[in-house]
């Protein structure tokens, strides 16, 4: 009996047939599987067969199962835009396939295929699973899975072996269930510069796709929508995982991952929702950028242990990134290059105890404007080498340093109800706590580094309570030119005037205005006075304390400053020319301010020197029919 005959008995009662590596003719299957069927019970069920030519099934309605096993197909198989039952083509050697469009009652069962084109599957419509567990797509700089726009009713099995060298497109894909890559192999190299656009006209598809020059994309779900989860545990991707913009009902867990893409980003969340929390511990190694821009995290963020590592970039990048529960850093958590957390809120704690930040020329960690509903700890072993940056945040608990090794703090502007600064050892940069509000501080004077900025720090309770002679001493550790300059009615005996810009008093409604009058007798646009400071000599002003001298000092020439000229010798309060020296050390002149017009009912004061003590009450300004 011969080959043919063998296949037409075997498919009409549905029995599975081993040809043994036999030749099958394509247009044979064609027939069997497009006409009439002869029994209720047909199907093809082929082992160890050798399909030659082009199976081609293009808008083709096959209603019997199509169970190809341990097969060789010389052509790929043609499925565009076809409905086909229950598909599967397990442990076969395919030159590729296209399938774009197609429509499968059931599953399409690919485990374990051995590829060497591209896996068309864009638009199509799968009711089950696609089972590509111990796949091997092998289509170096390429395109290996090409499934764009999936609607897949079940899971993406893709584990236990499976291989692609080539990129795993899944755009805008709708899973049903879950994507499982748990121990899964991507490598896909970096595009070329001058790579031409990808086509599959040849099999049947016109549309193009151009690589982004540079880009070593592994596996793109950007804008993917999953209702269970993406598993990649023990996984390696050398290349970028890209989850942008995408919907994951349940967890993103890429425990014990090795994700890869020296220089650029290794993966990418950006803006995207995960429900369940992601998930990157147990030693899970990622070289490359990690980004989380504008992602919201549900449960929980854990990096338990994984090891970031982007030399000069960022290791990780979450900023406004949005967490709804806690963010745990600890047990290990190693990253060099900077962590930032610029903006970013967390409903919970953020623990990044024991923690290794490497980044000697920048900022370890970057968390300006984080927002936390309740501790954030960076203690207990916790190390950078960078600096740590907290302006503004806002820690809903304790900020703590206890224990911790820090090359400098800036919490300028930060509020906590707790803050803990006993560190390890000295900073051997700055502590910067200007304008920060905290209840209860502790420190410890054995720790407190050189550097110290203390100006509008707000405190409830000092713990320990220390002697005045060794507070005084800290506040002495504030750099002279950071302080505020003292309000004084007499300029230095020596140097130049502190740059610190105190704003001139305004004018009482008895007091006469310089320039334009307006109502209520005050100036406009230069802003000059003429009653002196009731609390002493603004720090630019002259040293008359009279404020008509100081506004209408002229503009500098060579610098072109204006109120930043400086008086380095005392001059003489007159009508005249007077002259000065500016900052940029231009002599110039001050031109006479026009003469001050006392308002109805008070007299007029006298700038030729500077007043005695604080001015008097002024007078209450007249009526307006006086």
């Amino acid at each position: 009996m011969d080959v043919d005959e063998r296949v037409r008995q075997a498919f009409a009662v549905g029995q599975p047939l081993n040809l043994g590596g036999a030749d099958v003719p394509a247009t044979l299957l064609m027939e069997l599987l497009t006409g009439e069927l002869p029994t209720r019970r047909a199907a093809l069920r082929l082992h160890e067969a050798r399909v030659t030519g082009k199976l081609v099934l293009s808008f083709a309605e096959v209603t019997c199962p199509l169970l190809v096993q341990e097969s060789e197909f010389l052509e790929p198989p043609d499925l565009y835009w076809a409905r086909l039952a229950f598909t599967g083509f397990r442990n076969t050697r395919l030159p590729g396939l296209h399938a774009a469009g197609v429509t499968v009652a059931g599953h399409l069962r690919l485990s374990g295929i051995r590829s060497t084109g591209v896996i068309n599957l864009r638009g199509a419509k799968i009711a089950g699973g696609l089972l590509l567990d111990r796949a091997h797509l092998l289509r170096p700089g390429g395109t290996a899975l090409l499934a764009e726009r999936l609607e897949l009713s079940g899971d993406l099995v893709a584990e236990h072996g499976f291989r692609a060298e080539g990129t795993l497109r899944l755009f805008q894909a709708t899973v049903t269930g879950g994507i499982h890559l748990n121990d899964a192999t991507v490598i896909a190299p970096p595009a070329a510069p001058d790579a031409p656009p990808e086509t599959f006209e040849h099999l049947g598809d016109g549309e193009t796709l151009t690589p982004r020059p540079g880009a070593a994309l592994g596996v793109d779900l950007d804008s993917a929508t999953v209702q269970g989860g993406v598993f990649g545990r023990r996984a390696t991707v050398h290349g970028e995982v890209s989850l942008r913009n995408s919907t994951i009902g349940g967890v993103a867990t890429f425990t014990g991952a090795t994700l890869s893409n020296p220089g650029a980003v290794a993966m990418r969340l950006d803006r995207a929702d995960v429900a369940g929390g992601v998930h990157l511990l147990g030693g899970c190694s990622v070289e490359g950028e990690l980004r989380l821009v504008g992602t919201r995290v549900g449960r929980i963020l854990r990096l338990t242990g994984a090891t970031l590592a982007n030399p000069g970039g960022h290791a990780l990048r979450a900023d406004n990134c949005s967490v709804d529960g806690p963010v745990d850093c600890r047990e290990g958590f190693t990253a060099t290059g900077e962590v930032s957390l610029l903006e970013a809120r967390v409903a919970g704690p953020v623990f990044f105890e024991g923690a290794h930040l490497d980044n000697p020329d920048g900022t370890s960690l970057r968390a300006t404007g984080i927002v936390t509903g309740s501790l954030l700890h960076c203690c207990d072993g916790f190390t950078a080498t960078g600096r740590v940056t907290m302006r503004a945040a806002r820690i809903g608990g304790r900020l703590c340093f206890h224990d911790a090794h820090l090359q400098g703090v800036w919490c300028t502007g930060a509020e906590a109800v707790e803050l803990d600064l006993r560190f390890a050892e000295p900073p051997a940069g700055r502590l910067d706590l200007r304008y920060l509000k905290v209840a209860l501080l502790r420190d410890d004077a054995a720790t407190w580094p050189a550097d110290v900025r203390l100006d509008g720090l707000t405190y409830q309770t000092l713990i320990p309570l220390l002697e005045p002679p060794q507070r005084l001493q800290w506040l002495a550790r504030t750099p002279t030119a950071s302080r505020r300059s003292p309000t004084s009615s007499s300029p230095p005996s020596t140097g130049s005037w502190a740059t610190t810009r105190t704003p001139a008093p305004s004018c009482s409604p008895s007091s006469a205005a310089a320039g334009r009058p307006g109502r209520g007798g005050r100036g406009r646009g230069t802003g000059c006075r003429t009653s002196p400071s009731a609390t002493g000599t603004a720090p630019n002003a002259p040293p008359c304390g009279c404020s008509p001298c100081w506004s209408w000092a002229p503009r500098c020439s060579p610098c072109g400053g204006r109120r930043r000229s400086i008086p380095v010798s005392r001059p003489s309060c007159t009508r005249s020319s007077t002259p000065w020296t500016c900052s940029c050390r231009s002599s110039i002149s001050v031109r006479s301010p026009p003469t001050a017009r006392p308002a109805p009912g008070s007299g007029s004061r006298s700038c030729s020197s500077p007043p005695a003590g604080p001015s008097p009450p002024p007078s209450p300004p007249a009526s307006r029919g006086s």
